[in-house]
């Protein structure tokens, strides 16, 4: 197994350094929707009960929509396989809730059931190693509510890192890296993205290891005026090229209007960044979900070009989408 994952990582290395055009990419995707039925209100799911939550099919729907327009066509995640299940998350120390109990808790009427979710019996119970290993899937999405124990992103397989939560243990007979993402329909599409967006800071921030200098392009890339006054590029997922870190202002800041020079248009001409600043604050993203607008914007600057750049693909989707692609 390990030489054969060598063959192909090398094998990509080859590609990546060949390559003349960007092909795009088919993530297949088993999505699992905890949505309990709650007996007191008519059995119906959870999020059918709750005013204002959001419909687990329609979310999924529009994520796989919005993550093809953000990486220009590259990224198609695909679910293949989706299991909707009327019970809440098995939890790491066995308690579990009970329509009553979630009520309860969700109302802070009695406390909250502070245990991870258990990933191993999710994975077991519906073969996800197997399903990775063979390809039937690529990675694993899980739709819950507050308080269901999901971290953003795992990362499990071989040579698998923090993402955003631990990594998964005992996973290694999957045969490659993959990663299971935890969303709450209780919240939007935004914070999907969101989740999504730090999953890809993790594995650029790995990507980038080592480099220093002008060779770290993504530390470049994350500039803020704040810090680099003058010289903000494109900046996080938590803060826009013009926010301000004082410790009266949250730290989602994508609503700031502060004017400040910005050179994230420059992006665009990857890998030349020699473009000039232009006055930039949150209009350049302005959305009526605003947390969506900001991430697609964000999204959309990352280099999606053929080629290497310091011995580093010019394309980033093709690690964040798949970090098998990353060396070891």
């Amino acid at each position: 197994m390990v030489v054969r994952r060598w063959y192909e990582v090398l094998k990509d290395w080859f590609e990546t350094l060949l390559d003349r055009n960007i092909t795009p990419v088919n993530r297949k995707v088993l999505a699992i929707t905890f949505a309990p039925r709650i007996p007191s209100r008519g059995n119906l799911p959870l999020f059918e009960v709750m005013e204002g939550w959001q419909k687990p099919d329609t979310l999924l729907q529009q994520l796989s929509s919005d993550m093809c327009e953000a990486s220009h066509g590259y990224a198609n995640f695909t679910v293949t396989e989706n299991i909707v299940l009327s019970d809440f998350t098995p939890m790491i120390g066995g308690l579990k809730y009970t329509p009553e109990l979630y009520l309860a808790a969700y109302n802070e009427k009695q406390p909250k059931i502070k245990d991870k979710a258990d990933y191993a019996d999710i994975l077991t119970r519906f073969n996800g190693i197997e399903k990775i290993r063979t390809g039937l899937v690529d990675e694993i999405w899980l739709m819950g509510y507050p308080f269901a124990g999901f971290n953003e992103s795992r990362m499990g397989g071989p040579g698998a890192f923090f993402c955003n939560g631990d990594i998964l243990p005992d996973t290694d007979p999957a045969g490659r890296r993959f990663i299971v993402m935890g969303f709450s329909y209780e919240r939007g599409i935004g914070e999907m993205l969101e989740s999504m967006a730090h999953r890809a800071e993790f594995i650029l921030e790995r990507l980038f290891a080592g480099k220093t200098g002008n060779a770290n392009l993504y530390e470049r890339f994350k500039r803020i005026d704040w810090d680099y006054p003058g010289q903000a590029e494109v900046g996080t997922v938590h803060h826009g090229p013009n926010a301000s870190l004082t410790p009266d202002k949250d730290d989602h800041q994508w609503t700031e209007i502060r004017m400040v020079p910005s050179r994230h248009r420059t992006w665009t001409n990857f890998p030349n960044l020699s473009g000039s600043a232009e006055l930039t604050n949150c209009n350049a993203w302005r959305d009526t979900d605003m947390t969506r607008g900001h991430h697609m914007w964000w999204f959309k600057y990352f280099p999606h070009v053929p080629g290497q750049q310091y011995g580093i693909t010019n394309n980033w989707w093709k690690v964040v989408i798949d970090p098998e692609k990353l060396w070891p």
